[in-house]
């Protein structure tokens, strides 16, 4: 490192008749050396000497000692401060690098008329001795000012003390943007939340600025929208996230990207500044269909499935082309359904509860009276809800007495429920059946899964709740409630599962739609699917005003109540309590309700809110 050195040359001030002042007046000052946080990396950093008033100064003696090991010091960077101009100051300095001392002379005709600043500035070399974590002291061991006419308070001394200046020696630490890859469906919006990381935390402000930069994604092409702006992070922070906001127009299957780019780094080094947003095409989910059946006790002949004929626990299998089975038990109603089915050939069984009654005569065999469906062809999208399997009703010897109090446990009520499962227990060990199988115990759960969340219900009752927001969407399920971002959880799936479920689903857009089916709803707004399946009571409601609601009957006689705000739907009713399940639609604009089996009757009350309109055969029924 090269040294310029400088002759010192000594003058006292008083020679120059510039100090003058009565002592009882005598100005009191605070001199000290600010603490500082440097970089090991830094090959120099300055140290400065403040005062917190300079007025009516006009010279000054400052004495400082430093470590050699780790710092090093030219003469010609020893400086004025801040304080004085350059052109009007002189300055004087004696350096001794073996000990690491410094003494500098400042003085200047006319008084200042300044206020606080930095006396003096020294530049300091670090040395390859300094290591993150070390620290020493700027040690300021005497200042004199207008030959003793300013005081300063506290006085230094050598040896520590609150003027000197402490260094403490760091790490500078690199940043890094890290990439974003997502699946995005056609008309999707989600957030790509880039990761800006430091290696370590900075006692010191860093600044970083980013911009987005297209690539085969564009924001011409409306592909996302464009951001930029400057992260910045205060002492101790390691993390900052840019969002961008990216929609989904790519392909299926196909990829697009764009980068997020960082530049201008302030007190920081440089590591990956430019990360990548792969933006994949997700397909839509093939229209997939449905099989669905009741298993019940024909207990007046009629070869339909009334209610309070169906008969719970029971094990039905399903089999596709394939081989390929999966298994499902019949609820509290002796319903049983099977989803998402694509189109194909099915087989579906039932395993013949060991209590009831079969028909044995071949001249009166019904197609609900065989224990299987075979070669079921399911077109795309198709619903088969006629799948029953009938029973003559219980054996003598399994018709309990208690089965006559239905006022107290009326058919599909959880002591109805029990007691008919003790019924079929009873009935599988007496024929030597000792298997019992049963529906598995399932614990409820709240699971996201990318932009979709699923939520499944116990085997008992369970109540699950929806409300759609602009930014966040909230999901209740029994004493559970979560939310989740709006941009990132656009698909909602509650699965009720056994037992006697409810939903209330509310949207908030007028373009909300929503189809009921038997024991289903699926609500569509921008930006948000729900769909609800196995549930027994079912509440939409869009405040939007929605677009359009779609009702479609169930298999038994139905009822249709239409009134001012609302309808609801009663399917297989009798009267109200003894319906199979309740679906009802509130604050859409068109309903739209269709029968397609059984007598179907619809009650209409007052003037509408709604347009209303009726396919297929709904029969009035008076007030």
């Amino acid at each position: 490192m090269s040294r310029h050195r400088r002759q010192v040359g000594f003058e006292r001030l008083e020679a120059r008749c510039m100090l003058s002042a009565t002592v009882a007046d005598l100005p009191v000052v605070r001199v000290d050396i600010p603490d500082a946080d440097v970089a090991t990396v830094e090959s120099q950093f300055t140290a400065r000497v403040n005062i917190d008033d300079a007025w009516s100064l006009r010279g000054a003696e400052i004495h400082l000692a430093y470590d050699t090991d780790l710092l090093d010091l030219d003469l010609g960077n020893v400086r004025p401060g801040s304080v004085w101009t350059d052109d009007a100051t002189e300055l004087v300095t004696n350096l001794d690098e073996a000990t690491g001392t410094l003494i500098v002379w400042l003085y200047r005709a006319d008084a200042l008329d300044t206020a606080a600043g930095s006396l003096l500035n020294i530049e300091f070399d670090t040395t390859g001795n300094a290591q993150p974590g070390q620290s020493t002291r700027l040690d300021l061991t005497y200042v004199r000012l207008n030959e003793d006419l300013i005081l300063v308070d506290p006085e230094p001394v050598p040896g520590e003390d609150e003027t000197d200046g402490l260094i403490n020696f760091f790490e500078r630490p690199t940043i890094d943007v890290q990439d974003v890859t997502q699946e995005l469906l056609a008309g999707q919006r989600a957030d790509f939340e880039f990761v800006v990381q430091l290696s370590n935390p900075s006692p010191q402000e860093i600044r970083a600025d980013f911009t987005t930069v297209d690539g085969t994604a564009t924001v011409a092409n409306g592909d996302y929208e464009a951001v930029s702006g400057t992260l910045v992070f205060e002492p101790g922070t390691t993390l900052r996230t840019i969002v961008v906001p990216v929609f989904g127009n790519t392909p299926p299957e196909q990829t697009k990207s764009f980068s997020v780019q960082l530049s201008n780094l302030t007190n920081v080094e440089a590591g990956q500044l430019d990360a990548t947003g792969v933006i994949i095409g997700a397909e839509e989910p093939a229209e997939t269909g449905l099989l669905s059946g009741i298993v019940y006790a024909d207990t007046n002949h009629n070869y339909t499935p009334d209610y309070g004929e169906g008969y719970p626990g029971v094990l039905i299998t399903l089999e596709n082309a394939e081989g390929e089975t999966q298994q499902t038990w019949t609820d509290q109603h002796g319903w049983y359904e099977f989803r998402d089915l694509p189109e194909g050939t099915y087989r579906v069984e039932q395993r013949q509860p060991a209590a009831l009654f079969q028909e044995t005569d071949e001249s009166r065999l019904h197609a609900h009276d065989k224990n299987e469906y075979e070669e079921i062809e399911l077109s795309r999208g198709e619903a088969r809800l006629d799948l029953h399997f009938r029973h003559l009703g219980l054996r003598p010897e399994f018709f309990y007495t208690a089965l006559m109090t239905t006022s107290v446990q009326p058919p599909g009520s959880e002591p109805w429920n029990e007691l008919i499962q003790q019924i079929e227990k009873d009935a599988q060990i007496e024929a030597g059946e000792l298997d019992n199988p049963a529906p598995p115990e399932v614990a409820q759960s709240i699971t996201r899964e990318g932009y979709r969340v699923v939520v499944r219900g116990t085997n008992a009752a369970d109540r699950f709740e929806f409300q759609a927001g602009v930014t966040t969407h909230t999901i209740r399920l029994n004493d559970e409630t979560q939310t989740f971002p709006a941009q990132e959880v656009t698909d909602v799936r509650f699965d009720g599962g056994l037992g006697k479920d409810s939903a209330t689903i509310v949207g908030f857009s007028p373009e909300d739609q929503v189809d009921l089916t038997p024991k289903t709803a699926v609500l569509k707004g921008p930006g948000y699917k729900v769909t609800v399946t196995s549930t027994e009571d079912i509440t939409v409601v869009s405040t939007g005003p929605g677009k359009e609601a779609r009702v479609y009957d169930s298999p038994f006689d139905d009822r249709l109540r239409a009134e001012r705000e609302s309808v609801r739907l009663e399917a297989g009713f009798y009267p109200q309590e003894a319906s199979y399940y309740t679906q009802k639609v509130e604050g859409f604009a068109r309903v739209v309700a269709n029968s397609r089996s059984g007598e179907d009757r619809l009650i209409r009350l007052d003037l509408l809110d709604y347009v209303l309109e009726q396919t297929g055969s709904w029969l009035p029924e008076p007030l």
